[in-house]
Parts: structure tokens; sequence; C-alpha cells
């Protein structure tokens, strides 16, 4: 596995598939208007959902996913997007080699893994095995890996064989909201994604247990109140989960290379009493 990272002889990647699937040996359905976006070589924390583990910004687990061109077996004329996506086992660290299994039956020491293609029409995410070497960790990532993955049992199953390298992948940070929230009492800690929408007046950004804050598009780095309602420069707080009549606190931002930090603070009173005070990060509020 080593060799094939030294192959890469740089920054970048390979992906080769066999079996049900091939790979054609290049890239050129990144921005294929079949699947609605752009998709590109990725390192990022785990996103999480079912058995998928799901990571922050400091601590992991950490996610990669790597794309290629292929052609499946039952459409052998079209070429489509395909991708592994190999999740890092918590506390993962360079210089170690680590088995491979699917999503929903890697241990907790193990890589999980699938392989998938053409806007998810079809997928290997069963009968997982394999083994990954990661050589680096931490601002940017090296691996070098070979799997095996079926679909359906005995002579009847598709197999796919996925072998691949990746050197000095940038990390990806993902928007990130972690707090303590206290409700009536009872308190606990969250960490998780955050979201945002644009709005006709403003950006919707959501951090999770149905909090929304209604940010200005043209929001700088400072001090802003919080409240229950908009105006005289406070920003608008919905607890969509909680009665409450009274919003009050405030969120510091900070920029640095067009990207936000902040820390909140909130009280509210109603029928229910809530206190949040936290960090949100990596804010790309695009203009």
């Amino acid at each position: 596995m080593q060799a094939w990272l030294d192959e890469l002889a740089g920054p970048g990647s390979r992906l080769t598939l066999s079996g049900a699937v091939t790979s054609m040996g290049e890239y050129t359905t990144a921005e294929d208007p079949r699947y609605g976006g752009v998709s590109v070589d990725s390192y990022r924390p785990g996103r999480g959902g079912g058995a998928a583990r799901r990571g922050s910004n400091a601590d992991g687990p950490y996610a990669l996913t790597l794309y290629t061109d292929a052609i499946y077996e039952d459409s052998p004329e079209e070429v489509v997007r395909a991708w592994v996506t190999l999740v890092l086992p918590a506390g993962a660290e360079a210089g170690q080699r680590y088995t491979i299994a699917g999503f929903s039956d890697a241990e907790e020491r193990e890589v999980q893994a699938h392989v998938r293609g053409h806007g998810n029409a079809w997928g290997f995410s069963r009968q997982v095995a394999g083994e990954l070497y990661l050589a680096e960790l931490g601002e940017q990532v090296s691996a070098a890996w070979r799997l095996e993955a079926a679909e359906g049992r005995g002579e009847e199953a598709r197999r796919v064989v996925a072998e691949g390298a990746v050197a000095g992948l940038d990390f990806t940070p993902q928007r990130e909201a972690r707090y303590e929230i206290t409700v009536n009492g009872d308190s606990e800690q969250y960490l998780g994604r955050v979201s945002i929408h644009e709005t006709p007046n403003d950006l919707a950004v959501s951090i999770g247990n149905r909090i929304v804050l209604d940010v200005p598009t043209e929001i700088g780095a400072g001090e802003y109140a919080l409240s229950d309602q908009a105006g005289d420069g406070a920003i608008r707080v919905s607890l969509m989960r909680h009665e409450v009549e009274e919003i009050d606190g405030a969120i510091r931002f900070s920029e640095r290379n067009g990207v936000f930090d902040a820390e909140i603070s909130l009280e509210a009173s109603g029928e229910d009493e809530v206190q949040l005070s936290g960090r949100l990060e990596e804010l790309d509020f695009d203009r």
C-alpha cells in the first residue's frame, strides 16, 4: 500500500474499481447535471446517519470520499459517477493499518466503507472486507486501501474490488455547533452540524434542537443582541421545541478569511426556562 502512495508522487488520488463496476481511469462527471451539484474528493468529519459515524472538526471520526468515472455491468455504455466512502474509527492514528467492514458491520476499531454510484442508483454496502493503511492524518490525509464488497448471495452475488490511494488531501471543516443547553433544569451537551439557508430577508442559521437564528446577510464581526423579536440591531432567535415568551442573550462573531466563528449565550423564559451557552464554528456566509 505504501507503494501505491509513492506512485502518486505528490498530492492527488487514484481509485480503481473492477468486477461489477469498472473504473475508467479518469474523473469527468464531477459537474454532471444528472447528479445535482459538484462532487470532489473530500476529507471531513463523518456525517452520521444510520450506522455511519458522526464526527467533529476537532476530534473526528473523519471520513474520506474519493470519486471516479465508472461503468456498471448492467449499463456498459453509460459512464457514471462512482465513489468510495471510508469512515475512520474514532482516535485513528497515522502509521496504523485498519481492517475494513460495512457500515452496519464494522467494529469500533474498523473502518466503515461502501462503494456507490450513479446518484445512489446502485451500491455495495454489505459483505465488505479489506484493509486501509493510514499514512498521514492531520491538516491533510494520506492513505491507501483495498476492499472487496458484494451484493446478493452465492453465485448470483455481484462483486466489486476497490483499490486506491490518496495523498495530501486537505481537511474540509464542517459548520459546527457545540453548546450546553439547559431546559427546565435538565442539561445536555450538544454537538452537531449547522445548516444555513437563504431567505428573502436574511440567513436562517439552524444550530440543532430546532433553534434558528435569523442572521442579516451583511453580518460582520462584532457582538449582537439576541431576542425573540428582530430590530434595533438584534438577531431574532426561534426556539421551536420550547414554549417561551422572552429571549435575551448575545452572540459575538469573529471573522478569519471570510469565515465566521461565534460565541453564543442566551436565556429564555415562559412556560419553559431555557439557557444555552457555547460556540459555533466555520460559518461561511456566502455573500
